[in-house]
Protein backbone atom coordinates (compact mmCIF):
# COMPACT_ATOMS: atom_id res chain seq x y z
CA UNK A 1 0.00 0.00 0.00
CA UNK A 2 1.47 3.20 -0.71
CA UNK A 3 1.11 5.61 1.63
CA UNK A 4 0.68 9.64 0.36
CA UNK A 5 2.97 11.82 2.94
CA UNK A 6 2.06 14.55 0.68
CA UNK A 7 -1.62 14.37 1.85
CA UNK A 8 -0.14 15.76 5.54
CA UNK A 9 2.25 18.43 3.97
CA UNK A 10 -1.04 20.16 2.25
CA UNK A 11 -2.68 20.37 5.39
CA UNK A 12 0.29 22.47 6.59
CA UNK A 13 2.40 22.84 9.09
CA UNK A 14 3.16 25.32 12.23
CA UNK A 15 6.44 26.91 11.59
CA UNK A 16 9.68 26.01 9.72
CA UNK A 17 10.90 23.33 12.30
CA UNK A 18 8.10 21.31 12.10
CA UNK A 19 8.43 21.74 8.39
CA UNK A 20 11.81 20.50 8.43
CA UNK A 21 11.64 17.59 10.86
CA UNK A 22 8.75 16.41 8.38
CA UNK A 23 11.18 16.50 5.54
CA UNK A 24 13.60 14.65 7.62
CA UNK A 25 11.30 11.85 7.97
CA UNK A 26 10.14 12.12 4.66
CA UNK A 27 13.15 11.82 2.72
CA UNK A 28 14.33 8.94 4.49
CA UNK A 29 11.37 6.91 3.88
CA UNK A 30 10.72 7.61 0.38
CA UNK A 31 14.47 6.86 0.09
CA UNK A 32 16.08 3.64 -1.56
CA UNK A 33 17.51 2.82 1.30
CA UNK A 34 17.01 -0.71 3.09
CA UNK A 35 14.94 -0.61 6.22
CA UNK A 36 17.78 -0.79 8.91
CA UNK A 37 19.36 2.00 7.18
CA UNK A 38 16.28 3.93 7.16
CA UNK A 39 15.88 3.47 10.77
CA UNK A 40 19.57 3.91 11.64
CA UNK A 41 19.22 7.36 9.19
CA UNK A 42 15.92 8.81 10.41
CA UNK A 43 17.36 8.03 14.29
CA UNK A 44 20.75 9.90 13.53
CA UNK A 45 19.36 12.87 12.09
CA UNK A 46 17.42 13.80 15.15
CA UNK A 47 19.71 12.63 17.45
CA UNK A 48 22.26 15.06 15.66
CA UNK A 49 19.61 18.18 15.34
CA UNK A 50 18.99 17.56 18.84
CA UNK A 51 22.68 17.22 20.17
CA UNK A 52 23.31 20.50 18.05
CA UNK A 53 20.27 22.91 20.27
CA UNK A 54 21.39 25.44 22.84
CA UNK A 55 19.75 24.41 25.77
CA UNK A 56 17.27 21.84 27.61
CA UNK A 57 14.27 24.35 27.09
CA UNK A 58 15.60 24.76 23.24
CA UNK A 59 15.48 20.66 23.51
CA UNK A 60 12.32 20.21 24.68
CA UNK A 61 10.83 22.41 21.93
CA UNK A 62 12.09 20.42 19.81
CA UNK A 63 11.09 17.20 21.15
CA UNK A 64 7.04 18.67 21.13
CA UNK A 65 7.57 19.58 17.58
CA UNK A 66 8.93 16.26 16.63
CA UNK A 67 5.81 14.30 18.50
CA UNK A 68 3.41 16.52 16.31
CA UNK A 69 4.83 15.63 13.29
CA UNK A 70 5.41 12.11 13.94
CA UNK A 71 2.00 11.73 15.27
CA UNK A 72 1.03 13.16 11.93
CA UNK A 73 2.78 10.49 9.58
CA UNK A 74 2.26 7.53 12.09
CA UNK A 75 -1.40 7.91 11.11
CA UNK A 76 -1.37 7.15 7.75
CA UNK A 77 0.38 4.46 7.79
CA UNK A 78 -0.54 1.15 8.39
CA UNK A 79 0.66 -1.26 10.83
CA UNK A 80 1.72 -4.04 8.11
CA UNK A 81 3.93 -1.27 6.28
CA UNK A 82 7.37 -0.94 6.52
CA UNK A 83 7.51 2.49 7.62
CA UNK A 84 5.24 1.87 10.82
CA UNK A 85 8.73 -0.56 11.86
CA UNK A 86 10.69 1.83 10.94
CA UNK A 87 9.61 4.91 12.69
CA UNK A 88 8.87 2.36 16.06
CA UNK A 89 12.12 1.46 15.77
CA UNK A 90 14.09 5.19 15.02
CA UNK A 91 12.77 6.56 18.08
CA UNK A 92 13.75 3.58 20.02
CA UNK A 93 17.24 4.17 18.64
CA UNK A 94 17.03 7.56 20.01
CA UNK A 95 16.42 6.64 23.43
CA UNK A 96 19.27 4.01 23.54
CA UNK A 97 21.12 6.56 22.29
CA UNK A 98 20.97 8.98 24.84
CA UNK A 99 22.39 11.76 23.88
CA UNK A 100 21.97 15.17 24.76
CA UNK A 101 21.98 19.26 23.95
CA UNK A 102 25.09 21.17 23.94
CA UNK A 103 27.10 18.44 25.15
CA UNK A 104 24.81 16.33 26.80
CA UNK A 105 24.42 17.72 30.01
CA UNK A 106 22.57 15.35 32.50
CA UNK A 107 19.25 16.94 32.40
CA UNK A 108 18.86 16.70 28.50
CA UNK A 109 19.96 12.91 28.21
CA UNK A 110 17.37 12.10 30.48
CA UNK A 111 15.11 13.92 28.22
CA UNK A 112 15.49 11.59 25.46
CA UNK A 113 16.06 8.65 27.52
CA UNK A 114 12.74 9.36 28.76
CA UNK A 115 11.23 11.12 25.34
CA UNK A 116 10.00 13.94 26.88
CA UNK A 117 7.14 15.41 26.29
CA UNK A 118 5.59 12.11 23.87
CA UNK A 119 3.39 10.77 26.53
CA UNK A 120 1.55 14.36 27.11
CA UNK A 121 1.48 14.46 23.05
CA UNK A 122 0.19 11.34 23.25
CA UNK A 123 -2.61 11.92 25.54
CA UNK A 124 -3.52 15.14 23.90
CA UNK A 125 -4.27 13.47 20.95
CA UNK A 126 -6.25 10.71 22.36
CA UNK A 127 -9.45 10.82 21.09
CA UNK A 128 -11.68 7.98 20.15
CA UNK A 129 -13.30 8.06 17.19
CA UNK A 130 -15.62 5.24 17.91
CA UNK A 131 -16.82 6.54 21.15
CA UNK A 132 -18.40 9.97 21.43
CA UNK A 133 -20.16 10.46 24.73
CA UNK A 134 -23.78 9.44 23.05
CA UNK A 135 -22.48 6.19 22.56
CA UNK A 136 -21.60 5.21 25.98
CA UNK A 137 -25.08 3.98 27.27
CA UNK A 138 -25.33 5.64 30.64
CA UNK A 139 -28.81 3.48 31.74
CA UNK A 140 -27.46 0.08 30.76
CA UNK A 141 -28.53 -2.87 33.11
CA UNK A 142 -25.66 -5.71 32.88
CA UNK A 143 -27.12 -9.27 32.90
CA UNK A 144 -25.48 -11.45 35.33
CA UNK A 145 -22.45 -13.35 33.84
CA UNK A 146 -20.61 -16.41 35.37
CA UNK A 147 -17.97 -18.46 34.00
CA UNK A 148 -19.17 -21.56 34.13
CA UNK A 149 -16.49 -23.04 31.54
CA UNK A 150 -18.33 -21.75 28.59
CA UNK A 151 -16.94 -19.57 25.46
CA UNK A 152 -19.86 -17.52 25.73
CA UNK A 153 -20.36 -14.84 28.65
CA UNK A 154 -24.18 -13.16 28.96
CA UNK A 155 -24.60 -10.78 26.05
CA UNK A 156 -27.19 -8.29 26.06
CA UNK A 157 -30.40 -9.31 23.86
CA UNK A 158 -29.71 -7.08 21.01
CA UNK A 159 -26.57 -5.04 20.30
CA UNK A 160 -27.31 -1.30 19.98
CA UNK A 161 -27.42 -0.27 16.29
CA UNK A 162 -25.91 3.40 16.23
CA UNK A 163 -25.07 5.54 13.48
CA UNK A 164 -22.70 8.46 14.50
CA UNK A 165 -23.51 12.00 12.82
CA UNK A 166 -20.54 13.10 10.73
CA UNK A 167 -19.61 16.13 13.60
CA UNK A 168 -19.05 13.90 16.31
CA UNK A 169 -15.89 12.43 14.31
CA UNK A 170 -14.65 15.12 11.83
CA UNK A 171 -14.57 18.24 10.06
CA UNK A 172 -16.18 18.07 6.47
CA UNK A 173 -13.09 16.68 4.87
CA UNK A 174 -12.77 13.67 6.95
CA UNK A 175 -15.63 10.54 7.54
CA UNK A 176 -15.78 8.75 10.12
CA UNK A 177 -13.99 5.68 8.29
CA UNK A 178 -10.65 7.71 7.41
CA UNK A 179 -11.03 8.37 11.07
CA UNK A 180 -11.05 4.92 12.17
CA UNK A 181 -8.33 4.14 10.07
CA UNK A 182 -6.09 6.51 11.69
CA UNK A 183 -7.16 5.73 14.94
CA UNK A 184 -6.04 2.02 14.35
CA UNK A 185 -2.51 2.87 12.90
CA UNK A 186 -2.07 5.22 15.90
CA UNK A 187 -2.83 2.58 18.46
CA UNK A 188 -0.76 0.37 17.34
CA UNK A 189 2.75 2.47 16.74
CA UNK A 190 2.03 3.39 20.77
CA UNK A 191 1.17 -0.67 21.22
CA UNK A 192 4.87 -1.27 19.48
CA UNK A 193 6.67 1.39 21.26
CA UNK A 194 5.36 0.50 24.71
CA UNK A 195 7.91 -2.06 26.55
CA UNK A 196 9.38 -3.21 29.62
CA UNK A 197 12.02 -0.60 29.43
CA UNK A 198 9.61 2.43 28.31
CA UNK A 199 5.73 2.00 29.35
CA UNK A 200 4.44 5.81 30.36
CA UNK A 201 0.82 5.14 29.17
CA UNK A 202 -0.23 2.18 31.42
CA UNK A 203 -3.65 3.52 31.13
CA UNK A 204 -3.77 3.65 27.41
CA UNK A 205 -4.20 -0.42 27.15
CA UNK A 206 -7.04 -1.01 29.80
CA UNK A 207 -9.15 2.36 28.43
CA UNK A 208 -9.30 0.86 24.65
CA UNK A 209 -9.67 -3.02 26.44
CA UNK A 210 -12.88 -0.95 28.44
CA UNK A 211 -13.82 0.22 25.55
CA UNK A 212 -14.35 -2.37 23.32
CA UNK A 213 -14.84 -5.28 25.80
CA UNK A 214 -17.05 -4.34 28.76
CA UNK A 215 -19.76 -1.93 27.18
CA UNK A 216 -22.80 -2.82 25.09
CA UNK A 217 -21.42 -3.93 21.20
CA UNK A 218 -22.40 -1.42 18.56
CA UNK A 219 -22.55 -3.00 14.51
CA UNK A 220 -20.05 -2.16 11.88
CA UNK A 221 -16.98 -0.42 11.33
CA UNK A 222 -16.92 1.24 14.78
CA UNK A 223 -17.02 -2.20 16.34
CA UNK A 224 -14.85 -3.46 14.12
CA UNK A 225 -12.17 -0.74 14.87
CA UNK A 226 -12.91 -0.97 18.86
CA UNK A 227 -12.20 -5.08 18.72
CA UNK A 228 -9.09 -4.25 16.10
CA UNK A 229 -7.53 -1.38 18.30
CA UNK A 230 -8.05 -3.84 21.94
CA UNK A 231 -6.83 -6.80 20.25
CA UNK A 232 -3.26 -4.85 18.84
CA UNK A 233 -2.40 -3.78 22.53
CA UNK A 234 -2.85 -7.69 23.44
CA UNK A 235 -0.77 -8.60 20.00
CA UNK A 236 1.65 -6.24 20.70
CA UNK A 237 2.39 -5.93 24.39
CA UNK A 238 0.11 -8.38 26.14
CA UNK A 239 2.31 -9.69 28.84
CA UNK A 240 3.03 -5.89 29.92
CA UNK A 241 -0.84 -5.59 30.14
CA UNK A 242 -1.06 -9.29 32.25
CA UNK A 243 1.53 -7.80 34.23
CA UNK A 244 -0.18 -4.61 35.00
CA UNK A 245 -3.31 -6.28 35.84
CA UNK A 246 -2.06 -9.07 38.08
CA UNK A 247 0.48 -6.24 39.70
CA UNK A 248 -1.68 -6.59 43.48
CA UNK A 249 -0.76 -2.63 43.25
CA UNK A 250 -3.09 -0.16 45.54
CA UNK A 251 -4.58 2.26 43.29
CA UNK A 252 -5.31 5.57 44.44
CA UNK A 253 -9.13 7.28 44.54
CA UNK A 254 -8.23 9.36 41.22
CA UNK A 255 -6.24 6.39 39.33
CA UNK A 256 -8.89 3.89 39.99
CA UNK A 257 -11.45 6.30 38.84
CA UNK A 258 -9.92 6.72 35.40
CA UNK A 259 -9.25 2.72 35.15
CA UNK A 260 -12.83 2.06 36.44
CA UNK A 261 -14.37 -1.16 34.77
CA UNK A 262 -17.57 -0.62 32.14
CA UNK A 263 -21.10 -1.43 32.68
CA UNK A 264 -20.59 -5.39 31.52
CA UNK A 265 -17.65 -6.16 33.60
CA UNK A 266 -17.97 -8.53 36.37
CA UNK A 267 -15.47 -7.16 38.56
CA UNK A 268 -15.24 -3.91 39.99
CA UNK A 269 -11.28 -3.79 40.51
CA UNK A 270 -10.00 -2.05 37.94
CA UNK A 271 -6.21 -4.20 38.07
CA UNK A 272 -7.51 -7.83 38.42
CA UNK A 273 -7.00 -11.53 37.11
CA UNK A 274 -10.85 -10.94 37.22
CA UNK A 275 -10.71 -8.42 34.60
CA UNK A 276 -8.13 -10.30 32.56
CA UNK A 277 -9.74 -13.32 32.25
CA UNK A 278 -13.45 -11.02 31.22
CA UNK A 279 -11.10 -9.52 28.46
CA UNK A 280 -10.71 -13.00 26.82
CA UNK A 281 -13.66 -14.14 27.39
CA UNK A 282 -15.46 -11.45 25.72
CA UNK A 283 -12.89 -11.94 22.77
CA UNK A 284 -13.99 -15.15 22.28
CA UNK A 285 -17.57 -14.18 22.70
CA UNK A 286 -17.32 -11.15 20.18
CA UNK A 287 -15.41 -13.36 18.00
CA UNK A 288 -18.18 -15.64 17.82
CA UNK A 289 -20.83 -12.86 16.95
CA UNK A 290 -19.01 -11.45 13.85
CA UNK A 291 -22.45 -11.31 11.52
CA UNK A 292 -24.66 -10.40 14.34
CA UNK A 293 -22.47 -7.14 14.58
CA UNK A 294 -21.57 -6.77 10.48
CA UNK A 295 -17.79 -7.17 12.08
CA UNK A 296 -15.44 -7.87 9.17
CA UNK A 297 -14.10 -11.63 9.59
CA UNK A 298 -10.36 -10.63 9.81
CA UNK A 299 -11.70 -8.74 12.67
CA UNK A 300 -13.17 -11.91 14.21
CA UNK A 301 -10.50 -13.94 13.75
CA UNK A 302 -7.72 -11.02 15.54
CA UNK A 303 -9.99 -11.51 18.54
CA UNK A 304 -9.34 -15.29 18.45
CA UNK A 305 -6.43 -14.68 18.28
CA UNK A 306 -5.67 -12.13 21.39
CA UNK A 307 -7.94 -14.87 23.45
CA UNK A 308 -5.49 -17.56 22.23
CA UNK A 309 -2.44 -15.05 23.26
CA UNK A 310 -3.88 -14.31 26.41
CA UNK A 311 -4.46 -17.88 27.29
CA UNK A 312 -0.41 -18.57 26.10
CA UNK A 313 0.38 -15.29 28.85
CA UNK A 314 -1.69 -16.85 31.57
CA UNK A 315 -0.09 -19.88 31.41
CA UNK A 316 3.31 -18.65 31.03
CA UNK A 317 3.26 -16.73 34.33
CA UNK A 318 1.52 -19.31 36.03
CA UNK A 319 -1.84 -17.93 37.16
Amino acid sequence: MNVNLQSIQDTGFEGAEQQSIFNAFRITLQSPLDVPAKTAQIADELSFRYAALGSPSSLEDCLWETWVVLVEIVSIIPPDHEWQGILVNAIKLIREKNLGANGGGPNDKAQLKELAGLPDYIRDAWFDPTDPVENIPTDFEPEDYHDDGDDDPAEPEEAEQIEPEEDDFAGPEEDPIQRYFKWKNLNSFVARLTSEQYNPWFNLPIWQLRTALEYAPIRGAAMDTRIWVASEWILQCGKLVFEQMTSGNELDEESAAILETGTLSTTDKALSLERWQFWRDRFLFLSGSGSDLDLDAAVVQRARLAAQKMDGIRVGNSI
